[in-house]
Protein backbone atom coordinates (compact mmCIF):
# COMPACT_ATOMS: atom_id res chain seq x y z
CA UNK A 1 0.00 0.00 0.00
CA UNK A 2 1.51 3.24 -0.67
CA UNK A 3 0.19 5.91 2.28
CA UNK A 4 -2.56 8.19 1.72
CA UNK A 5 -6.33 7.92 2.24
CA UNK A 6 -6.56 7.73 -1.95
CA UNK A 7 -3.53 6.08 -2.81
CA UNK A 8 -3.64 2.88 -4.80
CA UNK A 9 -2.59 -0.54 -3.76
CA UNK A 10 -0.23 -2.92 -5.62
CA UNK A 11 -0.16 -6.53 -5.60
CA UNK A 12 3.22 -8.95 -7.03
CA UNK A 13 3.49 -12.60 -6.79
CA UNK A 14 4.14 -15.46 -8.97
CA UNK A 15 2.06 -18.79 -9.31
CA UNK A 16 3.43 -22.77 -10.11
CA UNK A 17 0.86 -25.24 -11.08
CA UNK A 18 1.40 -28.60 -10.18
CA UNK A 19 0.37 -32.13 -12.05
CA UNK A 20 0.04 -32.61 -16.14
CA UNK A 21 -1.16 -30.65 -18.69
CA UNK A 22 -1.44 -30.37 -22.33
CA UNK A 23 1.55 -29.26 -24.46
CA UNK A 24 2.04 -25.57 -24.40
CA UNK A 25 0.41 -25.08 -21.34
CA UNK A 26 2.85 -22.59 -19.05
CA UNK A 27 3.04 -23.92 -15.30
CA UNK A 28 4.61 -20.71 -14.02
CA UNK A 29 3.44 -17.26 -14.41
CA UNK A 30 3.21 -13.96 -12.91
CA UNK A 31 0.55 -12.34 -11.33
CA UNK A 32 -0.24 -8.18 -10.88
CA UNK A 33 -2.92 -6.20 -9.20
CA UNK A 34 -3.87 -2.60 -8.71
CA UNK A 35 -6.12 -0.94 -6.75
CA UNK A 36 -7.19 2.78 -6.65
CA UNK A 37 -10.21 3.80 -4.09
CA UNK A 38 -12.52 6.48 -6.25
CA UNK A 39 -14.64 7.17 -2.90
CA UNK A 40 -15.15 5.72 0.27
CA UNK A 41 -17.77 2.64 -1.50
CA UNK A 42 -15.97 2.29 -4.74
CA UNK A 43 -12.60 1.02 -5.88
CA UNK A 44 -11.71 0.54 -9.44
CA UNK A 45 -9.43 -2.90 -9.60
CA UNK A 46 -7.59 -4.35 -12.07
CA UNK A 47 -5.67 -7.73 -12.04
CA UNK A 48 -3.57 -9.50 -14.39
CA UNK A 49 -2.64 -13.49 -14.34
CA UNK A 50 -0.06 -14.40 -17.10
CA UNK A 51 0.47 -17.58 -18.72
CA UNK A 52 -1.46 -19.78 -21.33
CA UNK A 53 -3.51 -21.60 -18.98
CA UNK A 54 -6.97 -21.43 -17.49
CA UNK A 55 -5.56 -18.67 -15.43
CA UNK A 56 -4.54 -16.85 -17.51
CA UNK A 57 -6.79 -13.42 -17.51
CA UNK A 58 -6.73 -9.53 -17.44
CA UNK A 59 -9.76 -8.41 -15.52
CA UNK A 60 -10.54 -4.86 -14.58
CA UNK A 61 -14.01 -3.23 -12.70
CA UNK A 62 -15.63 -1.92 -9.78
CA UNK A 63 -15.46 -2.98 -6.40
CA UNK A 64 -18.55 -1.37 -4.14
CA UNK A 65 -18.57 -2.00 0.11
CA UNK A 66 -22.04 -2.64 0.99
CA UNK A 67 -21.23 -2.87 4.30
CA UNK A 68 -18.48 -2.66 6.62
CA UNK A 69 -18.52 -6.82 6.30
CA UNK A 70 -19.45 -7.22 2.77
CA UNK A 71 -18.17 -6.28 -0.80
CA UNK A 72 -19.51 -6.82 -4.94
CA UNK A 73 -17.01 -6.62 -7.02
CA UNK A 74 -17.76 -6.31 -11.26
CA UNK A 75 -15.70 -6.55 -13.61
CA UNK A 76 -14.77 -7.87 -17.38
CA UNK A 77 -12.50 -10.75 -17.94
CA UNK A 78 -10.31 -11.34 -21.02
CA UNK A 79 -8.48 -14.45 -21.68
CA UNK A 80 -4.26 -14.58 -22.69
CA UNK A 81 -5.75 -16.79 -25.63
CA UNK A 82 -7.77 -14.66 -27.21
CA UNK A 83 -11.59 -13.47 -27.45
CA UNK A 84 -13.44 -17.05 -27.17
CA UNK A 85 -12.79 -16.55 -23.46
CA UNK A 86 -13.80 -13.19 -22.46
CA UNK A 87 -16.44 -12.85 -19.76
CA UNK A 88 -18.43 -10.75 -17.41
CA UNK A 89 -17.74 -11.30 -13.62
CA UNK A 90 -19.60 -10.81 -10.84
CA UNK A 91 -18.25 -11.66 -7.28
CA UNK A 92 -19.78 -11.33 -3.42
CA UNK A 93 -17.47 -11.25 -0.79
CA UNK A 94 -18.01 -11.74 2.71
CA UNK A 95 -15.69 -11.36 5.45
CA UNK A 96 -16.31 -13.28 9.16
Amino acid sequence: SIKGDWAPRLTVGGYSLVGSFEDGTSKRGVLLGYEQPITKKLVFVSDWSSGNNGLGYLAAGVGITLSPKSIVYVGYNVGNNGRGNNSLGVFYGFNF
